[in-house]
C-alpha cells in the first residue's frame, strides 16, 4: 500500500481541515518573514548594496516561484513585460527582491479565489516601473503613504561602475 493512500480515502472533512492547517501555516510563514525583516531595518542590520541588476530576471523568478501559490489558491498570476530590452538598472537585489516579492505575496494573500494578480513591468524615459495589480481588497489610502517609509535610498548613488 502507498505511503499516502489513507489521505486519498479520507473523508472530505479531513482534507478540508489539512488545506485549513496548510494555509494558516502559510500565513505563519509569511507573518514570520516579515517580523524578521522589519526587525532587520529598525536594528540598522539591513545592508544596503546597490549594483547593476538584472531586475527582469528577477521579477520573472519571483512571478515563476510564486506561481505554486497563486495555483494551489486559485487565483491567475501574470506577468506582462512592456518594454524589450529593460538594461540593468543599480539597485540592491536581494532588496529589491524582497519588496517585489511580498507586493506579489500579498497580493495573492488577499485576492479572493478565482481572482487575478497582474505584475506589469515598464521603461519610460525617467523610470522603470513596476505594478502589482490584483482584484484583491487593496491597501487603503494611509496605508500606500507607509509602503516605503522603512527603506534607505541615500546608499544608490553609490553604485559601482
Amino acid at each position: 500500500m502507498e505511503k499516502d493512500a489513507w489521505l486519498t480515502k479520507a473523508p472530505q472533512i479531513i482534507h478540508e481541515y489539512f488545506e485549513q492547517v496548510y494555509k494558516n501555516n502559510e500565513r505563519i510563514l509569511s507573518l514570520v518573514r516579515e517580523l524578521l525583516s522589519v526587525s532587520r531595518i529598525d536594528a540598522g542590520r539591513v545592508k544596503n548594496t546597490p549594483k547593476p541588476t538584472d531586475t527582469v530576471a528577477i521579477v520573472k523568478d519571483i512571478v515563476d516561484q510564486i506561481q505554486v501559490l497563486a495555483e494551489n489558491k486559485k487565483v491567475t498570476l501574470s506577468l506582462i513585460i512592456k518594454q524589450q530590452n529593460i538594461p540593468q538598472i543599480c539597485l540592491d537585489p536581494l532588496l529589491f527582491q524582497e519588496v517585489v516579492e511580498n507586493l506579489v505575496a500579498n497580493a495573492i494573500e488577499y485576492t479572493m479565489t478565482g481572482g487575478t494578480v497582474e505584475v506589469t513591468m515598464d521603461l519610460t524615459p525617467e523610470a522603470l516601473c513596476i505594478s502589482v495589480k490584483d482584484s484583491g481588497i487593496g491597501i487603503s489610502v494611509e496605508d500606500q503613504k507607509k509602503l516605503f517609509t522603512r527603506l534607505n535610498y541615500k546608499d544608490y548613488a553609490k553604485c559601482p561602475k
